[in-house]
């Protein structure tokens, strides 16, 4: 049985991607290791969202190709197209984003050492995988969609990923329920645009009437709401999750700006006023996560302060924040007024100095409270988890130094203090 190394860049949809491939090929002729000395193939999935990305996704197939054991899949490969092969002529396998519908070729090759270069065609539908692999744990994520069909100036996904293509409903209650039986509890549901679920399958804003099924059909699950775009269907969607009884009392909605002019040069014409859309989630006591970009072309000191302006002022709870890359074959690369490094540092460090001065001051908040979390692992006698309030990775960790807690299981803790913007139970 040959043995494969998986190692997933980039974001947690693409490691959904890297699941479903390997969920088609691990079986009685491959199978999974993390032992660089006894594997067979390194299959490396990448990204190449933004410049740092494509150069941590070159330095990887950089430190393995030599081995000739490596495959090649996701976004950068996708990207690149026919100059992929030209970079790395001696990378014998190759697949581009949705590489589960190439495994059959894929594992064909594999067992006759030929060569194989084939990219997603991104047709007009959602295609599934027949099977996941999934590596335990207390959560998973679920995609709604694939793809996505706006014009943000900044944005190279529509060129990667194409249009967005909804996923249905069946098919998404079925993976759940399947993950279920493998003892997972939560499900955060992902997609590029998840605001548009099923516009183009169903005709309508689907969105709500997703999170009131699934509320109804999996009473026992909890799910949170990732990547919503701030539309005029924000509302509803906050209202939908605060109707929701297990939907998380949270939204990530990313605005990427404040200022108008800004916003309009991005291209993001649908999207609402993001203070009166903070405001609506903090009316209804819905925690707020969202993304930010500094150093857009043109991006003037009056907008930047305006940005600062809205973070400091605590609209967000969650932020991420992005220094623009400038991306080829997007209309932003085009722009002119274009900021220079050293300014787009200086804008990104005075955000998240903001941003920390803010999450501090509400972390403390939090200080004598009993909260729900999990913890998922023990490390150096500290068991390290997170409150179910907070996302997977991209929030605040918790640890804890009771001497027995059972992990992947939901558990109620005090929260004593906080260092280094970790809570301490």
């Amino acid at each position: 049985m040959k043995k494969i190394l998986p190692i997933s860049l980039g974001c947690v949809k693409n490691q959904i991607d890297l699941e479903y491939l390997l969920g088609n090929i691990i079986g009685k002729e491959f199978s999974l290791t993390d032992d660089f000395n006894k594997c067979d193939f390194i299959l490396v999935n990448t990204c190449s969202f933004i410049a740092d990305a494509r150069e941590e996704s070159e330095s990887v197939i950089e430190r393995f190709i030599a081995t000739g054991k490596l495959i090649v899949t996701g976004c950068y490969s996708q990207r690149e197209k026919n100059d992929f092969v030209k970079k790395f002529k001696n990378v014998k396998w190759v697949l581009g984003t949705e590489g589960h519908k190439s495994c059959k070729n894929l594992m064909t090759a594999l067992k006759s050492s030929q060569q194989l270069f084939v990219l997603n065609d991104n047709l007009p539908e959602y295609c599934e995988s027949a099977k996941r692999l999934s590596f335990g744990g207390f959560h998973a994520y679920v995609k709604l969609s694939e793809g996505c069909s706006r014009k943000c100036a900044f944005c190279a996904i529509p060129d990667i990923r194409g249009i967005l293509r909804s996923r249905k409903k069946k098919s998404i209650f079925e993976e759940i329920r399947s993950l279920e039986q493998k003892a997972y509890k939560e499900f955060n549901l992902v997609s590029e645009d998840s605001s548009m679920y099923g516009r183009e399958i169903y005709r309508d804003y689907s969105l709500r009437n997703l999170i009131k099924d699934l509320s109804f059909e999996m009473p026992e699950s909890l799910f949170r709401l990732m990547y919503v775009f701030p539309d005029k269907t924000v509302y509803s969607t906050i209202d939908a999750i605060d109707e929701a009884d297990n939907f998380i009392k949270y939204i990530d909605t990313p605005f990427q700006h404040v200022s108008k002019r800004m916003l309009k040069s991005m291209g993001r014409f649908m999207q609402e006023d993001p203070r009166k859309a903070a405001e609506y989630a903090i009316k209804k006591s819905i925690l707020l996560r969202s993304s930010v970009m500094v150093g857009f072309p043109g991006e003037k000191e009056k907008d930047f302060d305006e940005l600062l302006r809205f973070v400091e002022n605590g609209y967000v709870s969650k932020l991420g924040v992005f220094i623009y890359s400038d991306e080829k074959n997007t209309p932003a690369y085009k722009l002119k007024g274009k900021v220079s490094r050293n300014v787009k540092i200086e804008r990104f460090n005075e955000i998240i100095k903001a941003y920390r001065k803010i999450t501090a001051k509400k972390m403390r908040m939090n200080i004598g409270n009993v909260k729900k979390a999990v913890f998922t692992s023990r490390t150096n006698g500290m068991y390290i988890g997170r409150l179910i309030e907070d996302a997977p990775s991209v929030d605040s960790a918790l640890i804890s130094e009771r001497k027995y807690v059972k992990l992947n299981e939901l558990t109620d803790v005090k929260i004593l203090d906080i260092k280094n913007y970790t809570y301490i139970a």
